[in-house]
């Protein structure tokens, strides 16, 4: 089983949480991984593959966030999951869900790549090259901030 079986759906959680819609971070997936393919040669090896394809994937989300296709979607506000599930843990992991999404997108992407993809700071400052100290200091914020959304005292929205 190759690295993007192995890793499909962390790269689709990874999509999500930067792009907000989980058909779209699919097709962001699937758009760096394209891109990865046809750049396979410009891989220097000075990290792992995952971490350059995560590279590749961040790059791509944000240049989707960018694009006007994604602000017009916004504006009609379509919500296409709609979830039966209402039991106590998926009601709390929602509601972490939409606190973290609350969050600007600097901030939810190292949570998301410290917390769920257990990467360290070294390897988080490599993937979105960053310094260091400005991973820790963001990681460190990203929390207070997320703390704030989560018990209701406010958010960065």
């Amino acid at each position: 089983m190759g690295i993007v079986q192995r890793q499909e759906a962390s790269l689709i959680r990874l999509a999500y949480v930067i792009v907000k819609d989980a058909h779209i971070a699919e097709d962001c997936v699937q758009e760096a991984l394209i891109k990865a393919i046809k750049k396979c040669h410009t891989f220097k090896g000075k990290s792992s593959l995952f971490t350059w394809l995560i590279s590749i994937l961040i790059n791509e989300c944000k240049s989707h966030n960018r694009s006007r296709w994604k602000r017009v979607l916004k504006m009609y506000d379509i919500d296409r999951d709609h979830i039966e599930d209402h039991s106590e843990s998926f009601v709390q992991r929602t509601y972490m869900s939409d606190c973290l999404m609350k969050l600007d997108n600097r901030y939810r992407t190292v949570l998301y790549l410290f917390y769920y993809e257990d990467m360290d700071i070294a390897t988080i400052s490599e993937t979105l090259s960053i310094n260091p100290s400005t991973c820790r200091v963001r990681l460190k914020r990203a929390r207070e901030m997320l703390k704030k959304v989560y018990e209701g005292i406010g958010g960065n929205e």
